[in-house]
């Protein structure tokens, strides 16, 4: 008997899935709330300084971007951005921003 062909695909789980997704999409979510709550402090200060704002903006746009690829993340990709979020989620902390 033949052996079977080999598989193209890989066999490594991706999306939510994944070992690790939820810890990661978790963290993920804790940093662009905190983006969420930034922004809505920046609107509502009685001088909002623009700047500021838009780049509270840009790095929540980039958050959102990076968790709309999440459900389609390999096992490489998912520990990039475990690793990523994590430590930006560190050093807010860190930073007493999260406070």
């Amino acid at each position: 008997m033949d052996d079977p062909a080999p598989s193209s695909g890989s066999s490594e789980l991706v999306g939510p899935g994944a070992p690790g997704f939820g810890p990661v999409l978790g963290t993920m979510d804790l940093v662009i709330t905190y983006y969420n709550s930034r922004i809505q402090a920046e609107q509502r200060s009685a001088t909002p300084d623009p700047e500021r704002l838009e780049d509270l903006m840009a790095q929540r746009r980039a958050c959102v971007e990076d968790k709309k690829r999440l459900g389609e993340a390999g096992p490489e990709e998912l520990a990039r951005l475990g690793t990523l979020y994590a430590a930006r989620l560190r050093e807010l902390d860190e930073s007493g921003q999260l406070s």
